[in-house]
């Protein structure tokens, strides 16, 4: 998202705010929870941006990251982050993100770029395959 879509987005909350008579800064806090969002609120709000080719999904989660703002991350909470999704198959980042206090897309992101470099990508080799058949 470019800095002109970003103020489009802030720009449709703070008239999707005055549209229900809201407080903005109540509007804000209510929008980074999924329970404090209002049904079909997010849809209007995408709507009034007006941003052309983008999802009303993505308009969302951008919203979202807005709000929660960009986060530092510290190495005792790399530390949790990695804890707490190695030891599930398939972590919650709802709940991690309630342990840490960072926005759940922001935990999974940064849990996947911290993996990125040890993952291979391609073909397997042929011992690599051979270990799968006896597997």
């Amino acid at each position: 998202f470019s800095e002109e879509e970003d103020a489009r987005i802030m720009r449709a909350l703070r008239l999707y705010a005055e549209e229900i008579g809201e407080d903005l800064e109540v509007m804000k806090d209510s929008m980074k929870t999924e329970q404090g969002s209002k049904r079909g609120a997010f849809a209007r709000i995408a709507k009034l941006a007006d941003i052309p080719r983008r999802r009303t999904w993505a308009i969302v989660q951008r919203l979202r990251r807005i709000l929660w703002g960009s986060h530092k991350w510290t190495e005792s909470e790399l530390q949790i982050l990695l804890d707490e999704a190695c030891t599930k198959l398939h972590p919650s980042w709802k709940e991690i993100s309630s342990v840490l206090g960072v926005h759940p897309t922001t935990c999974r992101d940064k849990f996947r770029d911290l993996c990125k470099g040890t993952r291979k990508v391609g073909a397997f080799s042929a011992t690599e395959d051979l270990i799968l058949r006896m597997a």
